[in-house]
């Protein structure tokens, strides 16, 4: 960590700006392409991860009893998941897919360290094999520090793979709720 100044911060974002200029030159064509269509890629599923997942906390917070939760639609990543996890935890309509909805919860909590390396870094540098060097910001309080984790280019393809896969059952448990809903509708009404 280390303390703001702003003669050091205007030199730390020179140096960004030198770095960002001097690597995409000497990248391969090609294996640049791919790379950002590979962020792209990661990028476009985890919007509809998040997409499935504010539709399926709307169910539960206006149709299943989540106002008990909380009054609002949660905005933040962090809040979406807490929402959904504390909402399978406590809500009697979700009895029935508690350990399911924990599951989901804890494997998008999972991915999303991995999603934000990828989306919220840059690769500040890359090597022969293509790996890249994701380096992105790490927040402690007001301190700033930033964090390197190597990401090859099968690594990014698993990440999509797994943002997709974690889509896919989270649309399923949506729709099985949605399912359940209708039918006590329909009993009830």
């Amino acid at each position: 960590m280390w303390p703001f100044n702003h003669f050091d911060h205007r030199r730390r974002l020179d140096v960004i700006e030198s770095r960002i200029s001097g690597i995409l030159p000497h990248l391969d064509p090609k294996s640049n392409h791919m790379h950002m269509a590979r962020i792209g890629a990661i990028t476009i599923a985890w919007a509809k991860l998040e997409r499935a997942m504010d539709l399926c906390n709307r169910l539960i917070l206006h149709k299943l009893g989540g106002k008990a939760i909380q009054a609002d639609m949660p905005v933040s990543l962090k809040a979406k998941i807490d929402f959904f996890k504390k909402a399978h935890g406590r809500l009697s309509a979700l009895a029935s897919v508690k350990r399911r909805g924990a599951t989901i919860a804890a494997e998008i909590k999972r991915l999303k360290e991995r999603r934000h390396d990828c989306i919220h870094g840059y690769a500040a540098s890359v090597e022969s094999d293509g790996t890249r060097i994701m380096r992105r910001t790490v927040y402690d309080g007001d301190q700033i520090d930033s964090q390197n984790t190597p990401y090859s280019p099968d690594q990014m393809l698993g990440l999509f793979e797994d943002i997709s896969r974690i889509t896919s059952i989270l649309v399923r448990h949506c729709d099985r709720l949605i399912d359940a809903l209708e039918k006590a509708q329909d009993r009830d009404g």
